[in-house]
Formats: C-alpha cells, sequence, structure tokens
C-alpha cells in the first residue's frame, strides 16, 4: 500500500466509529468508577453494622445481649475494637469460613447482612477491575484514532505503517472482546476474581484452563 493515496472518507468514517466507541467506553468507565466510590462504604457499612436497640434496661436480664452489643459499639467507635476494613472485605472471598472471620472483628453482624456484603464486595472487584480493562481499551482505541488521523494527514511528515495499523486495529478488537473466562451461567471461582483485582488484568482462557488443571 506504499505509495498509494489513502482513501480518506473511509479512514475518516472509520474514525467517527472509533471515536463513538471510545465515548462509550468512557461512559462506562465513569459508571463503573460512581458504583465503585459508593460501594465501598457502603459495603464497609454492612459488614460493621450492629442493630442497636431503641432502649436499654441494665437490670433486665433479657436486654443482657442487648448491652453487650452497645458495649462493643462503644469500644469499636473509641477505636479499642478494629472494624472490618476493606481489606478483609476482599480477602474473604478467599475463605472458606468467611461468616466466621467476620464475626472475629463483629460478632453482631447477622447472616443477611453477611450475604449482602459478600455480594456487594464481589460486584465492586468486578466493576473495579472492569474500570482497568477499559482504561486499556480507551487507550488502545485512542493510539488507533491518532495513527489513522496521522495516516491521512498532509505533508511530507513520516506516517504509520499499514502493519502496524492493523496490529493496533486486532489489538483493540481483542480487548473489546475480552471476556471473563472463569464465569459462567451457574458460578465462579472468587480466587480468579481477587487475583484479577489483584494485578489489575483479565486472564485469558489458556491461563484459567491451566490453573484448574491442578
Amino acid at each position: 500500500m506504499c505509495g498509494e493515496t489513502p482513501d480518506r472518507a473511509a479512514i475518516n468514517g472509520t474514525v467517527q466509529k472509533l471515536t463513538g466507541i471510545k465515548q462509550a467506553l468512557m461512559r462506562l468507565r465513569a459508571e463503573d468508577e460512581e458504583y465503585v466510590t459508593l460501594a465501598i462504604p457502603i459495603t464497609q457499612h454492612v459488614a460493621n453494622f450492629i442493630r442497636l436497640p431503641m432502649q436499654i434496661n441494665p437490670a433486665d436480664a433479657e436486654d443482657e445481649g442487648d448491652v453487650h452489643k452497645l458495649m462493643f459499639y462503644l469500644r469499636r467507635y473509641s477505636e479499642h475494637e478494629a472494624a472490618i476494613e476493606l481489606e478483609v472485605l476482599i480477602s474473604s472471598l478467599l475463605s472458606s469460613q468467611a461468616h466466621a472471620d467476620w464475626k472475629r472483628l463483629n460478632p453482631f453482624v447477622s447472616q443477611d447482612c453477611f450475604s449482602v456484603g459478600m455480594r456487594l464486595i464481589t460486584g465492586l472487584l468486578l466493576k473495579a477491575n472492569r474500570v482497568g480493562h477499559t482504561n486499556r481499551t480507551i487507550a488502545l482505541c485512542t493510539d488507533l484514532i491518532d495513527m489513522l488521523t496521522t495516516f491521512t494527514a498532509d505533508g511530507d511528515g513520516p506516517r504509520p505503517k499499514v502493519a502496524g495499523l492493523v496490529q493496533k486495529a486486532d489489538a483493540l478488537a481483542a480487548s473489546l472482546d475480552t471476556r471473563r473466562h472463569f464465569v459462567d451461567s451457574k458460578s465462579f471461582d472468587p480466587r480468579f476474581l481477587v487475583f484479577e483485582f489483584t494485578w489489575n488484568i483479565l486472564l485469558r482462557k489458556n491461563q484459567v484452563k491451566l490453573v484448574r488443571e491442578f
């Protein structure tokens, strides 16, 4: 294709489509970032929640459990007891006794709060990790737009090689088509999710398959 006049109309149309894809990705990223920002304090609140009674009579033996709740709440408020932090919530996805782990830090966490909290932390990691992948896809899209714009620019300046354009386009297409291969319609392995979140990557199908073989 060296020496040929580039089809500017076709390339400009491609640039417009890529710009639309980039804008859609930026909207998706903004939505995911908003979710993560809101979900972190909500998840921590759910994990640390203690249902306190409206009033307590210390002389009433039936209220003894409520007295312990209030005492624990006040000790945690004064930082004499540790709250469940985000790191603990993430690591609990790897535990076979996650509810017991939560109870060591919040003895009064209910089963309902635990169930909701685990769903929240799972959604949070899925969204947070997608932000990282979306950022990489946006960067590829931006690079390809820049290369195409340079390719049709007037003047005698250097232009990107066709092979480079094809390689960048293939990388963008692969990134847009990336899937989570450890998730199916019935279940997923949270260990893969935590690994992806920790390293800000998406595991390829062969990588997931290789790990599952051991």
